[in-house]
């Protein structure tokens, strides 16, 4: 899912509270490695992989008015 909202970049142009609304509330705020970026990052689980210790961060970059200008799908 994260995949396919990264390449379609679907959350550009929305809102962080839209952001929220779509993706829950189980988020955390100015992610490792995005220095200067405002962000907002959710763990996802990579579905191809049974081992849980395999997952992607998926990181949104928010501007100075809260509005999704990019999104990043890091795996760690």
């Amino acid at each position: 899912m994260v995949k396919k909202l990264e390449t379609k970049k679907l959350l550009i142009g929305k809102t962080k509270e839209e952001v929220i609304e779509l993706l829950g509330k189980d988020y955390n705020e100015n992610c490792a490695g995005w220095v200067g970026d405002k962000t907002i990052c959710y763990v996802a689980y990579d579905p191809d992989d049974l081992g849980i210790l395999d997952h992607y961060e998926f990181v949104i970059c928010l501007d100075s008015k809260n509005m999704v200008y990019k999104v990043s799908c890091e795996y760690i």
